[in-house]
């Protein structure tokens, strides 16, 4: 592991599109190395993996977006990672 991505280890992660894709291996990849992960997303298949939950939202709705950083806005995360929309 390169020293960038060691001080991710240990963090409290959000991935925003970490349900599919490359923004889920990512999450996938986080959480086995010891980061408390957050996904957010519309599809949750990793149920199970240690350090990972799920909030579901389709941030494709303005109104679900701004709900969302209200209530994401009351936890505190060290690295927020924004993967929506990479394939």
């Amino acid at each position: 592991m390169s020293s960038s991505l060691s001080l991710v280890k240990e963090s409290k992660t959000l991935v925003i599109g970490g349900t599919g894709g490359l923004g889920r291996q990512i999450a996938r990849n986080l959480a086995s190395d010891g980061s408390q992960v957050t996904v957010v997303g519309q599809t949750f298949r990793d149920e199970g993996i240690s350090n990972l939950s799920f909030i579901k939202s389709d941030l494709s709705s303005i109104r679900t977006a701004q709900e969302l950083g209200t209530q994401l806005a009351q936890n505190q995360f060290d690295v927020v990672l924004f993967t929506t929309g990479i394939i």
